[in-house]
């Protein structure tokens, strides 16, 4: 199987399907930082309110605190915010009631956040809840606060809503045309995406074979190959490649992961040079498990030496550095490795699942993405790092819980001629799914 894999992939392709198939899927993207934090704001107080089982009319009081300026948050945060929440329909501003919120804003450390703290109304007690966002111009112009260069740099911004129920994406330009269009992997389908400054715009769809029974764990890996060609593999046992160009299914090898962020370095040398992706390497797994078992393998099935732990749920090689891997073992634990030393953590703290290495700022040293580890229920964090260059520690750059709800998905790729890789991110917050961009600002 794995022979047959190479012949195909070795295949020539042509372009993508006709303009007339393309269809619109998702909203207008984000409107702005300003706005972003206060629809965080109301959507994190709603789903309390309706855990808590509070509505109707409530007393909302917003006070400045560190950092912020209280003519600005008068003028421009509280009028939105009431707007918000009133459009809403589950928390009503009024001027008397009986359940009162007090919403704090402070700048701390390049991050603005609104803590709100409910209470009355029929509440046991009082509850709270806390949103934040990075620092940036528009964030200093709105509420004044202060924009430092070490925090203003990586923006967070929003790029519109993708179909419920993604298990991984990839960035791959299908089209020559050199921007990278999204590729979602979906519990359903295999989405494309081009990502316009507007909206997202759904320009293929290709459903995924219903003979498969999804297991406990519901996971899946996604990623690009040499030709506009994708290799995808799911925890119900789907192990497929979709070509671009003719719109369809072609069995992938049994038994193994494509690892989007670890390239074959002696196949994939000629195909980076001319500017498409590398082919990946691919690690062994069991049906239903999101932990994979090493070593390493190539497409034609050779084995890499790493010197990583046994068992990873990802696994990415470090740009411009021979032999050298960052991993996520099976209990959470990010860990570096380079040459034939032992692999050893690179952070305190437990990360998610999935990692993306990518130079940022084109400063020549690739910043760490990641998702913090979170208890079930509680809100997923974005992690930016930055790597220490001998790989003995990291240390954070910031991070943010976007819009409360869990990253289950992550890549890189180039979203403008030219521009800087960003990083996308997809966020599923209950029947919705978010996709996020984060990039350089110099």
């Amino acid at each position: 199987m794995a022979r047959a894999l190479a012949l195909v992939l070795a295949a020539s392709l042509a372009g993508w399907p006709a303009a007339d198939a393309r269809a619109a899927d998702g909203a207008a993207a984000d409107s702005g930082s300003l706005h972003a934090l206060v629809d965080d704001l109301a959507r994190a107080l709603e789903r309390r309110a309706q855990q808590e089982k509070l509505a109707g009319a409530v007393v909302l009081e917003v006070e400045p605190a560190r950092g912020i300026d209280a003519a600005r948050v008068e003028r421009a945060f509280v009028p939105r915010l009431k707007r918000r929440l009133k459009d809403g329909g589950v928390l009503q501003p009024a001027p008397e009631g009986s359940a009162r919120c007090r919403v704090t804003l402070s700048e701390e450390r390049g991050l603005i956040w609104a803590t709100a703290l409910c209470e009355g109304g029929g509440l046991v007690g009082p509850t709270a809840v806390a949103v934040s966002r990075p620092v940036d111009k528009e964030l200093e112009s709105a509420l004044g606060a202060t924009v430092t260069p070490a925090q203003t740099r990586f923006v967070l911004e929003r790029l519109g809503t993708v179909s419920p129920g993604a298990l991984d994406l990839a960035l791959l330009d299908t089209n020559g045309d050199g921007v990278d269009e999204l590729a979602v992997l979906g519990v359903d389908a295999l989405r494309v995406y081009a990502v316009g400054g507007a909206r997202l715009e759904r320009l293929a769809v290709q459903s995924l074979p219903t003979d498969r029974r999804w297991p406990r764990v519901v996971t899946g890996w996604l990623a690009p190959l040499p030709g506009a060609r994708l290799w995808l593999v799911t925890s119900a046992g789907h192990a497929l490649l979709w070509d671009a160009a003719l719109s369809r299914f072609d069995a992938a090898p049994s038994g193994l992961v494509p690892l989007r962020g670890a390239p074959d370095p002696a196949a994939g040398r000629a195909v980076t040079s001319a500017g498409g992706p590398a082919t990946p390497l691919a690690a062994r797994w069991r049906l239903g498990s999101p932990v994979l078992a090493l070593p390493l393998v190539t497409i034609e099935d050779a084995q890499v030496r790493t010197g990583l732990p046994a068992l990873v749920r990802d696994v990415v090689a470090v740009p411009g550095r021979a032999r050298t891997w960052l991993a996520v073992d099976e209990s959470g634990q990010l860990v570096a490795q380079s040459g034939d030393a032992a692999s050893a953590p690179l952070a305190a703290e437990r990360v998610g699942d999935r990692l993306v290495v990518a130079d940022l700022n084109a400063d020549g040293e690739p910043e760490l993405v990641t998702s913090a580890s979170s208890a079930p229920g509680e809100p997923d964090h974005l992690v930016l790092r930055r790597l220490a260059r001998d790989l003995s520690s990291s240390s954070v750059l910031f991070r943010s819980q976007l819009s409360g709800g869990s990253i289950v998905a992550a890549g890189s790729g180039r979203l403008e001629p030219g521009g800087r890789p960003e990083v996308v991110l997809i966020e599923e917050i209950g029947d919705e799914a978010l996709a996020w961009r984060l990039r350089y600002t110099p």
